[in-house]
C-alpha cells in the first residue's frame, strides 16, 4: 500500500510541475476570458483573464530588456491587451510556446534601441 502511494505521489508531482508550462492553445483559452472581462468587467471572466495577465506579466518580467524593452508606463493590462490582439489576429500562427509568442509580438511592439 505505501509503495503504491509513494508511486502515486511521484507520478502525481511529474505531471502537476508539468501543467505550469503554457502552450499557445491554452493561452488562447484564457484570453477569451480576458476579453470577456475587457468588454464586461463581470467577475466570473476574473479568475482567467488574471490568469492571462498574470502569464504575459511573468513573460515581460523575465525577458523586458533583453528581447524588448517596455516603454515607461506600459501596464501589465495594456501589454496583456497586444498580445490578445496578436491572439485574434492570427489564430493560425499559434503552434509554438506561448511564452515564444509574447516575446515575439512585444518584441515588434517595443523594439530595443542599441
Amino acid at each position: 500500500m505505501k509503495k503504491t502511494l509513494i508511486i502515486f505521489l511521484l507520478i502525481y508531482t511529474s505531471f502537476s510541475q508539468a501543467a505550469y508550462f503554457m502552450d499557445s492553445a491554452e493561452l488562447k483559452e484564457l484570453l477569451i476570458d480576458f476579453d470577456a472581462y475587457q468588454e464586461n468587467r463581470e467577475i466570473r471572466y476574473m479568475a482567467k483573464a488574471s490568469q492571462y495577465v498574470g502569464y504575459v506579466t511573468g513573460v515581460v518580467d523575465s525577458l523586458d530588456g533583453s528581447r524588448f524593452c517596455l516603454t515607461k508606463g506600459v501596464s501589465a493590462e495594456h501589454a496583456s491587451g497586444i498580445v490578445s490582439k496578436y491572439l485574434r489576429d492570427h489564430p493560425d500562427g499559434l503552434d509554438r510556446h506561448a511564452s515564444e509568442i509574447i516575446s515575439t509580438v512585444l518584441a515588434a511592439s517595443f523594439p530595443c534601441r542599441r
